[in-house]
């Protein structure tokens, strides 16, 4: 018998990545074949549904495959399942059902399960597996293969953006998800979860901390999951969000089966739901009773969560479908205005899941500090929450689409007093300069954003130019004292805005304010 290559090799996790990525790559093309021939109603109520292309789902099926394939050769080889090789189709369903006793949720039948590959691709997969040792592998080794798994562009073509792990820890670290604040009876969610990235950071700190706390295995897995949420659209996301989470518990779950009084010890269900976040289902409504007690605040959910983070979707309205936007309009009336973007509402129902002294970090862009359509969310904010920080970060590029020009927000669910202030931070070049103690934090007074339509603003880096500015706006008169000042209604045809010009703000949505030369 040859003698396997460890995996926790970096030059192994290459080779075997590469290799997989051939397997993925010719399955891909059965499937979109296999689709073209025998679709069910089922599939083709689901595509036009949520709109993807066959092409996309088949991408998706042949990944979520593959994920069920990597977990259950990583449980064989830790002993908690028992087998030589897939035989073929028949027998990979016996497995899966077989790994239900230990974690029901991941291989249970979901829209991906059309597809039945033959005999000729397990044995190439028999082959490719059989090569690697998975025994010493940790759950930090194995989300390392997974992120791998699926390339940058990849992930970039399926719609999954990535936050960077430094953002993340930045943000994480502002809410006061920390060790030091008694996480572990503490919950946290992100109503547009991704992948996972904001969750898995969030349960890596949390289980650091049940470790320093010498509590149970047992324990460690049951805090982790009752304490941390993540909804979102896309049943694929949702899939590898549990999955994720799933691999940061796996080493506690083996070391729990391992003892005789134990060994049927089933891990309870990790809290991801797919929804779609902004629709509000009424107090009897069909959905998940989980995600309606939550989107209700009702039983266990009814004091909110401590912490509400993520990265929401941005999608301007004149690219949002008209489904969206009535249930944009349903949900979150309150605080839409004009042209509205999509990650407005995703502020507001994350507020609102806040509890009392609750805190929420969000990267979003920086069109939110001055956009007309963001007055009504901003004067919400100001009004009812404490701003606790906005770091700009658009010259970071923080996300590979160079047109995404994002800042960091932390807010704290306590109304404001007269005197509550802030830090703000602008001109950050690179990500990694949030941890490294480089940026410059600015304390200026809330009070001050309530004037000029609300808009928010953060001081430059420099000591000379912050101040300066900090005088001009607390000490001295406004422009209107030494301009004059007329009204406009905003036209596109070039020669008809002069000739509407007005002493008074006219009662038109499109008015602009103009300077007179």
């Amino acid at each position: 018998m040859h003698k396997k290559r460890l995996i926790n090799k970096s030059t192994n996790l290459y080779a075997f990545i590469q290799s997989l990525k051939v397997l993925i790559e010719n399955e891909q093309n059965s499937a979109i074949n296999c689709l073209d021939k025998d679709s069910t109603i089922a599939i083709l109520n689901f595509l036009k549904k949520t709109g993807f292309t066959k092409e996309l789902f088949c991408t998706e099926t042949i990944y979520t495959l593959f994920n069920e394939i990597i977990l259950l050769w990583v449980s064989r080889d830790k002993k908690l399942l028992f087998f030589e090789e897939i035989k073929d189709y028949k027998n990979f369903n016996s497995l899966k059902t077989k790994t239900q006793n230990i974690y029901s949720h991941i291989f249970k039948n979901n829209i991906f399960d059309w597809y039945k590959p033959s005999e000729v691709f397990f044995n190439k997969v028999n082959q490719l597996f059989n090569n690697y040792d998975f025994t010493n592998t940790d759950k930090d080794l194995i989300g390392k293969l997974y992120e791998q798994f699926i390339d940058k562009e990849e992930r970039k073509r399926l719609g999954q953006f990535y936050t960077p792990e430094v953002v993340i820890d930045y943000i994480l670290d502002k809410i006061g998800y920390t060790a030091n604040n008694k996480i572990e009876n503490k919950k946290i969610i992100d109503i547009s979860c991704g992948s996972g990235g904001f969750l898995v950071r969030a349960a890596r700190r949390l289980i650091s901390n049940l470790e320093k706390k010498q509590l149970s295995p047992k324990k460690i897995i049951e805090t982790t999951i009752n304490n941390i949420y993540g909804l979102d659209i896309n049943p694929f996301a949702c899939y590898l969000a549990e999955t994720n989470l799933l691999l940061q518990l796996l080493d506690y779950i083996i070391e729990l089966r391992s003892k005789k009084d134990n060994l049927n010890y089933q891990v309870p269900k990790i809290n991801i739901y797919q929804t779609n976040s902004i629709e509000f289902y009424g107090m009897f409504g069909d959905q998940n009773s989980v995600v309606s007690d939550i989107k209700n605040r009702r039983g266990k959910f009814q004091d909110g969560f401590d912490f509400v983070v993520g990265n929401p979707p941005y999608l301007e309205a004149k690219k949002m479908d008209q489904n969206t936007k009535k249930l944009c309009i349903e949900s979150c009336k309150e605080v839409l205005k004009g042209a509205f973007d999509l990650y407005i509402c995703f502020i507001y129902l994350g507020l609102k899941y806040l509890n009392k002294n609750g805190n929420f970090g969000y990267i979003i862009p920086n069109k939110f500090l001055i956009a007309n359509y963001s007055i009504k969310i901003r004067k919400l904010i100001l009004t009812n929450y404490s701003i606790k920080e906005i770091v700009d970060m658009s010259k970071a590029k923080v996300f590979d689409d160079a047109s995404v020009y994002p800042i960091i927000l932390i807010v704290n669910n306590k109304k404001p007093k007269r005197d509550t202030t802030l830090l703000t931070s602008s001109e950050i070049k690179e990500p990694k300069k949030l941890i490294s103690n480089e940026i410059k934090l600015h304390k200026i007074k809330q009070k001050i954003y309530e004037r000029d339509d609300y808009i928010f603003f953060t001081l430059p880096n420099s000591e000379t130019q912050a101040n300066l500015l900090l005088k001009l706006i607390n000490g001295y008169k406004t422009l209107d004292t030494y301009l004059e000042i007329k009204w406009t209604v905003s036209f596109h045809s070039l020669g008809l805005r002069e000739n509407f010009l007005f002493d008074h703000k006219p009662s038109s949505r499109y008015d602009v304010e103009r300077l007179v030369d």
